[in-house]
């Protein structure tokens, strides 16, 4: 996609959701064992790299932590943790929380570490 012209904001998030959503295809299982790896991590990054940047029609010479921070886009390795703790919290029997304040909770988590980082 040209930085100049071209789609739409709106349009370019979607491409960005798009990537995330191939990127956390059924995450909840893979996550504790998928992401201990480096490479594995790395692989996800880098997808996120090429996508985050034209989102927010940035050049290449913007950093991967400034692009993904403009274009709301949090790590892939953190997005999937927090879906497998939203599973794992959804299965609770026990659990009194709606489904949204779950996953408000857990966005909360990944965020702070984000931060963290």
């Amino acid at each position: 996609m040209p930085n100049v012209g071209g789609p739409a904001q709106a349009k370019r998030a979607l491409l960005g959701s798009v990537t995330n959503s191939k990127l956390l295809y059924a995450s909840p299982v893979w996550a504790t064992v998928g992401i201990k790896t480096a490479k594995n991590r790395n692989e996800m990054a880098r997808a996120q790299r090429t996508t985050a940047p034209r989102t927010i029609r940035a050049y290449r010479t913007v950093s991967a932590d400034a692009s993904s921070l403009l274009s709301c886009m949090l790590p892939a390795d953190l997005l999937a943790h927090e879906r497998a703790r939203i599973k794992t919290r959804l299965e609770d029997v026990g659990e009194a929380l709606t489904t949204s304040a779950i996953k408000k909770q857990e966005r909360e988590i990944s965020t702070s570490s984000w931060q963290s980082r």
